[in-house]
């Protein structure tokens, strides 16, 4: 007899690390299906977990890995050995910050020597092109086909897909950007230090900083004051605020408003 399609989709499972990206709880919500929540160090992630799976390519085998790269920089030679162990699952590296890191955190070279990995990126964070909603994946030719079938048709627009290609032969607008980005972060760091705030270290184009203090208040205060941050509760960062990087002037705003928050 079958198994009934909603008790089979109970079944499945995802490993994802928290905080990570929300939409993939949206996903495993549509499906019915468990999150098991699991650090990126091959040790916490145990094959007990993913031996129930039936199929190389089911969801039950699908392992985020939105923050790798982070891991990647503290246990090098485990990224390697967390694919190896994972031959069943499909193993999907999010690089989306990836050009604004520094070289060694690229695993592209490392993911790809594995037929089970794909490796994603997008051109919203160091191209500057988010109202394009364009991003490319890379991978075994084998999971680029199965990806294919399933994929929206017309996913991306014509003319995302004409600025893309032309966005990945201007290296030279990349570099200014991430040049840009690393000077931002810079005079924010030091801002925040001035204002006698802590902040979480980041390689990115964001900045997430401890208030010390319930960060509603004063997110709403920085709305009066023209300034938009993004309250990060929902990650279970009640006292934080992310913070992007901007222009120097626009960086040299948000601490002053700031400042003023806090005195109020």
């Amino acid at each position: 007899m079958l198994d009934d399609p909603v008790e089979a989709r109970r079944r499945l499972a995802a490993l994802l690390r928290h905080p990570g990206f929300q939409r993939c709880d949206w996903i495993l919500l549509a499906h019915l299906a468990r999150r098991i929540d699991a650090w990126s160090e091959p040790d916490v992630i145990g094959e007990r977990e993913l031996s129930r799976a039936r199929h190389p390519f089911s969801i039950s085998n699908l392992v985020t890995a939105d923050q790798l790269a982070r891991a990647a920089e503290q246990y090098p030679e485990q990224t390697r050995e967390l694919l190896e162990r994972l031959p069943q699952a499909l193993v999907i590296v999010d690089q989306a910050y990836v050009d604004f890191a520094a070289a060694e955190l690229d695993l592209t070279p490392t993911a790809l020597s594995f037929a089970n990995a794909v490796v994603v990126r997008t051109f919203s964070k160091a191209w500057g092109a988010a109202g394009l909603r364009v991003g490319y994946g890379l991978s075994h030719p084998q999971v680029a086909e199965l990806l294919n079938r399933v994929r929206q048709p017309f996913n991306v627009n014509s003319l995302a897909l004409v600025a893309a290609e032309v966005a990945l032969d201007d290296l030279e607008h990349l570099q200014r950007a991430v040049a840009a980005n690393r000077a931002g972060m810079a005079q924010l760091e030091a801002g925040l230090r001035a204002l006698g705030l802590g902040f979480i270290p980041s390689v990115a184009n964001f900045i997430c900083v401890d208030l010390g203090r319930p960060a509603a208040a004063v997110n709403q205060a920085l709305l009066e004051r023209g300034c938009i941050v993004r309250p990060v509760a929902n990650y279970g960062l009640p006292d934080h605020l992310r913070v992007s990087i901007g222009l120097e002037a626009e960086n040299a705003r948000l601490l002053s408003a700031l400042g003023q928050a806090l005195a109020a």
